[in-house]
């Protein structure tokens, strides 16, 4: 029987998160942190500098139990061009970190200062296409939680338009063996 697996959003306290499966869902980047902020929570145009969504955390998960592994995990999206002023940084980290910022205005920008587990600098999430995916560490067998996390943060700059804009569809890929 193939394995049951879910992409969950994390939100909420570090110590108790919260996972809200996201699989074939609109993800939204707010000023808030909540897995389904709707229309609420928008990221306003700046006068100057950047404004930051709150960091989205999200992982897998297998449901049922089965022989096979779940491994080979890829992360990647449609490569879309996004609009004048705004950007979309991704990067890998091994634990989760609650999204924190000033709600209806700012996330705390995703750096490794502020998120301590990354592998590293956020990247352009534009260019991790499926012929250069993030490959994301972990495999696993057990129901629960497998692999890192994907950690993601949308940048808006003073030159964006206001309004909702198109983003690049993210998929998840996996092999199961």
């Amino acid at each position: 029987m193939s394995r049951q697996v879910v992409i969950n959003r994390w939100t909420g306290s570090s110590g108790s998160p919260t996972k809200t499966n996201i699989n074939g869902t609109t993800n939204r980047y707010s000023t808030a942190d909540d897995p389904t902020p709707g229309a609420n929570f928008g990221i306003p145009v700046p006068t100057s500098g950047t404004n930051y969504s709150f960091w989205v955390a999200t992982r897998l998960e297998i449901l049922n139990s089965g022989a096979s592994t779940i491994n080979n995990i890829k992360w990647f999206t449609d490569g879309s061009t996004l609009d004048t002023g705004i950007s979309l940084k991704a990067r890998t980290a091994t634990t989760y970190i609650q999204a924190t910022g000033t709600a209806g205005t700012t996330g705390l920008q995703l750096t490794t200062g502020n998120y301590s587990t990354l592998a590293g600098a956020p990247i352009d999430a534009t260019v991790k296409i499926r012929t250069n995916p993030i490959s994301v560490s972990g495999s696993g067998s057990a129901v629960g939680p497998i692999g890192d996390f994907v950690i993601v943060q949308l940048g808006v700059t003073n030159t964006s338009a206001n309004g909702l804009k198109d983003l690049p569809k993210i998929t998840w890929q996996w092999d199961e063996t």
